[in-house]
């Protein structure tokens, strides 16, 4: 609320009565007076451009009274899981907080977690923030939900763990996985900024964001010990933008360290200090002794004693109790020792390639000539592209690190014979303890969990790749940025985005067998006697230094576009080569003017007969021409079939082509005409039927050969006209049709699906014209369970791409639909009259006052769940239970449906209906008894379904 100084309340800065005034916990003095004792100038200014000025000790607003819920929701389903619940009371005491599980069968909040792993719980707004990620944007991590929503009312993407401060977990961090930006908001107390360190442990780029940055209770020993203020507070004190917040974010700041005690004083410190808890006493005593020693490699995963690891010490079971009674002469559990080795080693977090690339940026950072000519240098490779791989490659290590799961799905390949020393390059330039060859290019758990706990990981297995699934397999596994699986002790599975990118070696020059492209690949041939190993060591250090300087600078890991056709063409030189790739070249390269059907390509280039040409070679010949740059389609042949085959993909020869199918029609038809003077210029129904009546009554082989052609091309252009015509022919006829606008039978692999699909369409065809079907009737379509009704709207015709005979139905909603007609029945009047008929015994003759019997569980044969019950003026219900929409006569099993009874569905969340694979919800209109079973007859939005009555209830 905004107050202007007076003579009873003077500006506390200046004194004076007029000019300055308060808002809210601040105040604005406009002669720009030093603050006032207990108050300080914060560098936000009202739109005059004066200073803003806040109390040193700001205190939280007292919330209004009433309760708040967030809700977090399941990881996969999106159903509700677990919510936070808060109640104030309005007066600034203690707020009272609890958490609630979802119940799904009785469709209410339980309070506890019990059942509730803490794993299953994502960060909250997990959703939102997963399309956040994708869409590039930062991700603010703050303590407490009301904190988040703050922001996600700013735009800006926030995120919270349940619990608050001190509960981050691995899966919590699991579930920021290919962020590229994380920003850390400390509540302005010691638990908050604590907090937030621990969580930086798992964000090593994370930038800062300090609410009330220019505040003095940020300075080391002025910072509260606890209820500080938050991000939320300074956004509603400030009345922040989104911009104000993002100019706000700043580097992580560095506070003075406390003094380190001497052991000696540690002792001391113990014996004074009291604990409740035992476990708690083990804890500090354990960290005074050895803490510092205990370090936790977050690359390998595991902790270190004095920079050793201890997997092997606790690897077995009871390991930790025998490490700690051997170190510290003390007791305590495996299970307790384990957990307090972990936390205190985690306090201790360090990532070895980030720490060195960091020392050699520090160092060398400034200069990039190191670069200069590397691929040269290293392996006599004068061609530029090289060298772009070979920064590329580079640029791509740091940001993995830096940024795990970034986008980077290419893999530098050395080229070479044996002996030149290439593996050993990549593990030299990556150091030997950041680098694997043990990638097998499998899904199984372990072989992920130990690519995961390198920098750089090797694949030399090209050349035994031979099978096309074997080479899709490999291309996505090499491909992924995220790794999906359940690590040890964890509960769930989980995403693990790869903080590693790959390398590879390859000893033939013919390694890639990729039809359809080497985009991923970056091959580089070695033309040097040997890689100078030695020149490597010496120079690593700088090396790392200039690629950390050009990460940092912003400049991309992945090639442009111009650099990837530049690429396609130098991958050429290491591709397999066909042994038809050369007879097939030769054949068609004086054929770019032609459409080339496959089957030609196979007899007259390859040498294949009929019986020969079989899928696989098919196949063979397609992977060949889809090398040499030709575009596959269909095009009708003058034979009247349609097959498959080539084109090259030139602008000029496509317009070219057109131009002489175009003549080649125009010919066609004056042949007809002259052959044929029976068949009128105009393309109808009717004319199309003329002709067909004409084949047959003069059984003229020359005129139907001529009819045949256009027949077909105009079945192809106008689909509809099949049916129109099927409908006015007789069976002698119909066989006459079918004949002419079938394509001519192909032995080949292709043209036998075609002729079979021809052969069901035509048989497709004549059942469904034999319905009787006319534009304008009512019909009934029917697919499993699912009834709709509705008007014809079209002739029958034969489906584009399907075998079978559609037709088109218009909804009483004005909604079309495109349907099989083999599920399309006309309703005749006495099929209208059953319906009248069951609506109106669902409706019995109830009166005001009536008795009548409920079954509230809606099973015939649950006789002990009836309850007697009256019926209102309303049309509901009234009983012990309170209002409900069903009514259920006792001997007839009728049901009185008031205008407003909607059902619903017993077990599916995410629809209002469910039965078997159907999902809707609508009226209720009757029930029928069917086959000793009784059904629910619901009109829905666009159909009329039948559901068995068991699998449904009333939405109240």
């Amino acid at each position: 609320m905004l107050n202007h100084v007076s003579k009873t309340n003077p500006c506390p800065h200046c004194g004076k009565p007029d000019w300055c005034y308060s808002l809210n916990d601040l105040t604005v003095c406009k002669r720009d007076a030093e603050p006032a004792q207990g108050w300080y100038k914060t560098t936000k200014t009202d739109s005059d451009g004066s200073f803003y000025y806040a109390p040193e000790q700001p205190k939280k607003k007292v919330r209004p009274k009433g309760t708040r819920y967030w809700v977090y929701l399941e990881t996969f389903t999106k159903k509700p899981l677990v919510r936070v619940c808060r109640t104030d009371d309005g007066e600034g005491g203690k707020p009272n907080r609890w958490q609630e599980r979802w119940n799904e069968k009785t469709k209410k909040w339980v309070k506890g977690l019990t059942g509730i792993s803490r794993d299953e719980i994502s960060v909250y707004r997990y959703h939102e923030i997963r399309q956040a990620i994708k869409d590039k944007q930062p991700i603010f991590i703050v303590e407490g939900e009301p904190c988040a929503d703050a922001l996600w009312d700013l735009g800006l993407a926030a995120t919270t763990n349940i619990g608050g401060s001190g509960k981050w977990t691995e899966t919590d961090t699991d579930d920021l996985a290919g962020a590229e930006q994380i920003i850390l908001c400390p509540d302005r107390d010691k638990p908050g900024l604590k907090h937030m360190e621990e969580i930086a442990e798992n964000f090593p780029a994370a930038k800062w964001l300090y609410a009330y940055p220019d505040s003095p209770f940020w300075e080391p020993g002025r910072i509260a010990e606890s209820k500080g203020l938050d991000v939320a507070d300074w956004i509603g004190d400030f009345n922040l933008k989104a911009d104000d917040i993002l100019k706000a974010v700043e580097p992580k700041r560095k506070f003075a360290q406390p003094k380190i005690k001497t052991e000696n004083e540690s002792d001391e410190e113990d014996k004074e200090q009291k604990f409740n808890s035992k476990t708690n006493a083990k804890l500090h005593f354990i960290r005074n002794k050895i803490g510092n020693k205990l370090s936790y490699n977050l690359l390998k995963k595991y902790i270190e004693y004095n920079r050793n690891p201890l997997v092997d010490e606790l690897d077995d079971q009871g390991g930790a109790k025998l490490f700690i009674a051997e170190e510290l002469d003390i007791d305590v559990s495996d299970g307790d020792g384990l957990a307090i080795l972990n936390k205190i080693a985690k306090e201790n977090s360090y990532h070895p390639v980030l720490d060195y690339l960091e020392s050699c940026y520090q160092k060398y950072g400034t200069d990039n000539s190191i670069l200069d000519n590397f691929a040269f240098r290293y392996f006599g490779s004068s061609d530029p592209l090289h060298q772009t791989y070979i920064t590329k490659h580079l640029i791509a290590s740091c940001k993995r690190a830096f940024e795990p799961g970034c986008k980077y799905d290419t893999i530098l390949i050395l080229q070479g014979k044996t002996g030149l020393r290439k593996s050993t390059f990549f593990k030299v330039l990556h150091g030997e303890e950041f680098f694997t060859d043990s990638v097998t290019g499998t899904e199984e758990k372990d072989s992920l969990m130990i690519l995961a706990r390198y920098w750089c990981c090797e694949y030399g297995e090209f050349e035994a790749i031979t099978r096309k699934k074997e080479k899709e397999e490999l291309k996505r596994f090499l491909s992924r940025d995220t790794d999906d699986y359940r690590a040890p002790y964890a509960r769930v599975c989980k995403p693990h985005p790869r903080s590693f990118v790959f390398a590879g070696t390859a000893n033939r020059d013919d390694f890639l067998q990729d039809e359809t492209g080497s985009r991923r690949y970056m091959p580089i041939p070695v033309g040097v006697y040997t890689i100078p190993i030695e020149t490597l060591r010496a120079e690593r250090d700088r090396i790392w230094g200039a690629a950390m300087a050009l990460y940092r600078a912003g400049v991309s890991c992945e090639l442009s576009r111009e650099e990837m056709e530049i690429q396609k063409v130098l991958n050429e030189d290491f591709s397999q080569v066909d042994p038809w790739q050369d007879a097939i070249s030769a054949y068609v390269e004086e054929r770019k003017s032609e459409f080339i059907p496959t089957t030609q390509i196979l007899e007259k280039a390859i040498g294949l007969d009929v019986a020969q040409m079989d899928v696989m070679a098919n196949r063979r010949a397609n992977a060949v021409m889809m090398i040499l740059g030709w575009k596959r389609c269909r095009r009708r042949i003058q034979s009247g079939s349609i097959p498959w085959g080539w084109v090259w993909p030139d602008p000029q020869e496509d317009i070219k082509i057109a131009e002489d199918l175009e003549q080649a029609v125009e010919r066609i038809q004056q042949e007809v005409q002259q052959a044929a003077p029976v068949v009128p210029q105009e393309d109808t129904v009717e004319t199309c039927v003329g002709w067909v009546k004409a084949v047959v009554a003069d059984n003229d082989t020359e005129t139907a050969g001529h009819i045949k052609v256009v027949l077909q091309d105009i079945c192809a252009e106008k689909p509809e006209f099949r049916g129109a015509i099927w409908e006015n022919l007789d069976a002698k006829e119909r066989e006459v049709f079918r004949q002419l606008t079938t394509p001519k039978i192909d032995d080949s692999a292709e043209s036998e699906s075609a002729n079979y699909e021809n052969e069901m369409l035509a048989k497709d065809m004549e059942k469904a014209l034999a319905k009787g079907l006319k534009i304008g009737d009512r019909v009934r379509y029917t697919l499993e369970n699912l009834v709709t009704e509705g008007e014809l709207i079209s002739d029958v015709y034969p489906g584009k791409g399907e075998p079978l005979a559609h037709a088109k139905i218009k909804y009483d909603d004005g909604t079309e639909l495109v349907v099989q007609v083999r599920f399309l029945e006309k309703i005749d009047a006495i099929a209208q009259q059953t319906i009248a008929e069951e609506k109106a015994i669902a409706h019995p003759p109830y009166k005001v006052g009536d008795s009548i019997i409920i079954n509230k569980k809606h099973k015939v044969s649950a006789g002990k769940h009836y309850v007697i019950a009256e019926v209102q003026e309303n049309g509901w219900v009234q009983c012990e239970q309170g209002t409900v929409g069903a009514l259920f006569h006792e001997e007839f099993f009728n049901v009185l449906i008031p205008e407003k009874t909607i059902l619903k569905a017993l077990k599916h969340k995410d629809h209002d209906f469910w039965n078997k694979s159907t999902l809707n919800q609508g009226k209720l209109e009757a029930v029928i008894r069917k086959d000793g079973k009784y059904w629910a007859r619901v009109t829905c939005k666009r159909s009329i379904e039948m559901f068995n009555l068991e699998a449904v209830e009333v939405i109240g």
